[in-house]
């Protein structure tokens, strides 16, 4: 079991001292210094740049001098959280020294690395366990409560990026598994969040073709075909088009890995 991170930016913003329980930082200010610092962890960063990032046009002649302020603000907070020393000042400006571990988002990505490799390497089930533990750090949208994220929100768009990767790449590994019937409500979700996202429309119809329902299967094909012709002028992809056509021919690479049996309700399709 993976140890829960103590600092936590993948939703509200949380830090955690040693025995778990969380160290309240008030102040919209120090608040916005330590989630910068945070989604830079180990990488120094110049008083100017936090400035900007903070204030932006609206900082004024004492911003620098408010800065400090607000370092110690922090400084205090991470200290009770038995991070005493991880705030240093470094020429220019301060650096959060972080080790592996204790950021959500570095145990994010590293859990999803770990994922998409055991699933290429034909360990769906290992795959499974890492991005269940990935996807379950997150807690809502990150730093939601802060308000405009400023140059964070490129680090934020990327995180949600890969925080979908990581959601399609789980539903290939219960694929794999055979666990098809499992996903088909995620999937239904992710859809229609995501309406263009070609890869998770098709994990959906060959989750549904594997559950019986080919016609339901095939609908998801018709509704994506109409709405990239209304809204975007094009035709599904050539992957997309080619499944649509293997599940019209019911074919047989379509069935789930697991061995089929007498009591399989998918060989009424199959014949």
């Amino acid at each position: 079991m993976v140890p829960a991170p103590r600092f936590a930016i993948l939703g509200p913003f949380q830090v955690r001292d040693p025995d778990g329980r969380p160290v309240t930082l008030t102040g919209r200010r120090p608040r916005q210094l330590l989630a910068v610092l945070l989604l830079h962890p180990n990488v120094p960063l110049g008083t100017s740049r936090l400035v900007d990032t903070i204030w932006g046009e609206t900082a004024g002649a004492g911003a620098g001098t408010t800065l400090r302020s607000h370092v110690g603000a922090v400084r205090r907070v991470l200290g009770a959280a038995g991070f005493a020393d991880a705030l240093q000042t470094v020429p220019g400006g301060y650096v959060l020294e972080l080790a592996p571990g204790d950021l959500d988002t570095e145990v994010f990505e590293r859990l999803v690395r770990r994922g998409q490799d055991a699933l290429a390497s034909g360990s769906p089930q290992r795959a499974a366990e890492l991005l269940g533990a990935a996807l379950a750090l997150w807690r809502g949208e990150p730093l939601e409560e802060l308000g405009s994220r400023g140059s964070a929100g490129s680090t934020v768009a990327r995180l949600t990026e890969l925080r979908l990767v990581a959601e399609e790449t789980a539903v290939d590994a219960a694929l794999a598994l055979g666990r098809h019937h499992e996903v088909v409500g995620r999937l239904h979700q992710l859809v229609t969040e995501h309406p263009f996202r070609e890869r998770l429309c098709a994990q959906l119809m060959v989750a549904l073709y594997r559950s019986a329902r080919q016609v339901d299967a095939l609908t998801v094909y018709v509704e994506l075909r109409r709405r990239l012709d209304e809204e975007l002028g094009l035709e599904p992809s050539p992957p997309l088009r080619d499944l649509q056509q293997a599940i019209l021919r019911q074919a047989p690479a379509l069935l789930p890995p697991v061995a089929a049996t007498t009591t399989d309700p998918r060989l009424v399709l199959v014949g």
